[in-house]
């Protein structure tokens, strides 16, 4: 472990345990780590985001409509097909307008 350097020990020794676990066992280190360094995930921010994106240049509507699918699954919509729909018409009419 110390050959992550010692940022990755001070992080390591700040870990605690539940009944059971120990920093002998790898798995729940590398779990605890894999914990640490997930960013925390921000509905606001990704509903933000797949409001602010809009069909690029040259980019067909299969491949718009195909990423706001793959941004509408990080935001926590209750319908995300309606959301998907209701943007991308929005946007259409902003561009046509």
């Amino acid at each position: 472990m110390y050959t992550v350097g010692g940022d990755a020990v001070k992080v390591l020794e700040a870990f605690t345990y539940a009944n059971g676990e120990s920093a002998e066992q790898f798995y729940v280190v590398a779990s605890k780590f894999k914990e640490y360094c997930t960013p925390l995930h921000s509905t606001v921010l990704e509903r933000f985001l797949f409001c602010q994106h809009a069909q690029t240049t040259g980019a067909t509507i299969d491949q718009y409509v195909t990423r706001q699918r793959h941004l509408a699954k990080t935001c926590n919509f209750m319908d995300e097909d309606t959301m998907t729909r209701d943007h991308i018409v929005f946007t259409m009419s902003r561009r046509t307008s």
